[in-house]
């Protein structure tokens, strides 16, 4: 029993270690995505208003 409650906290564990990775990354990579448009946005602008 006591083996049995062992084996599933560290599933228990494994899934939410695997399910925050996911969503870190998935957070990074949206961030990453906005930053990166917003960066474009700026650049055409910079680029629009120089000559």
């Amino acid at each position: 029993m006591f083996l049995f409650a062992l084996i599933s906290a560290v599933i228990a564990a494994g899934v939410a270690l695997a399910l925050g990775q996911s969503l870190a990354v998935a957070a990074a990579w949206f961030g990453g995505t906005l930053l990166g448009i917003v960066g474009v946005g700026l650049a055409a602008l910079t680029f629009l208003a120089g000559p």
